[in-house]
Formats: structure tokens, C-alpha cells, sequence
């Protein structure tokens, strides 16, 4: 027979994503020092900035913050369009890359504008 899955009461998975929401942060700082010293790449940094901010919004019900994290994740998607730009005119990534980047920095616009619609 097929394993059970485990299943969580509501209170056990906000604990699960408080404790996620710890070490993301964990790792964002952890990050942030690293590119400072030159061991990290600003790519890695966004990326986990996204990642955090992602997870922010999974654990954030208030309408108006919820609109403000969204718009974080914005100008982090365009951070990191213009990162993979700069890096595709130094031959560090791709056309593919940047795109990528541009199709992500959209989405998160339009999870704002969606989320403006509903006012």
C-alpha cells in the first residue's frame, strides 16, 4: 500500500512557514555579505530576495501588504532583468536568459494588476 502523507493543521503549517520564512532570511543575509566580499554574485542575491519575498506573501493576508510585497517582487524582477542585460553584454549569459528575466518581471506585474483589480 501506498506511504500516508502527514497531515498538517493550519497552525502547524503557519509554524512550518514562519520557520521557512527564518532561514530564507538567513540565507538572503548570508548572501548579501557574500557579494559585498565579491564571493556571491548579484544574480544569487536577487534571486534570493525573490524567494523571500515570495514566501512573504505566502504567509501575508492584509490586502494592502500583500500589494506591497507584490510590488517588491516587481522591482526585483527588474533587478534582475537588467542584471541578466548587463551580463549578456559582457557574454555572462544569454538572449534566453534576459528573456526569461523580462517574462518573469511581467508576471509580477501582472499579479499586481490583478491584485489593484480587485479593489
Amino acid at each position: 500500500s501506498a506511504p500516508r502523507l502527514a497531515v498538517y493543521q493550519p497552525n502547524e503549517v503557519r509554524e512550518l512557514q514562519a520557520q521557512r520564512l527564518e532561514v530564507l532570511r538567513q540565507i538572503h543575509g548570508m548572501l548579501e555579505n557574500q557579494y559585498e566580499s565579491g564571493r556571491a554574485s548579484g544574480k544569487e542575491v536577487l534571486e534570493a530576495q525573490r524567494v523571500l519575498l515570495a514566501a512573504e506573501l505566502e504567509m501575508t493576508e492584509a490586502r494592502d501588504e500583500r500589494i506591497a510585497i507584490m510590488e517588491k517582487l516587481v522591482e526585483a524582477a527588474r533587478q534582475s532583468e537588467t542584471v541578466a542585460t548587463e551580463q549578456m553584454k559582457i557574454g555572462r549569459s544569454s538572449q534566453v536568459d534576459v528573456l526569461n528575466a523580462t517574462a518573469a518581471r511581467l508576471e509580477a506585474e501582472i499579479a499586481v494588476a490583478r491584485a489593484r483589480g480587485q479593489e
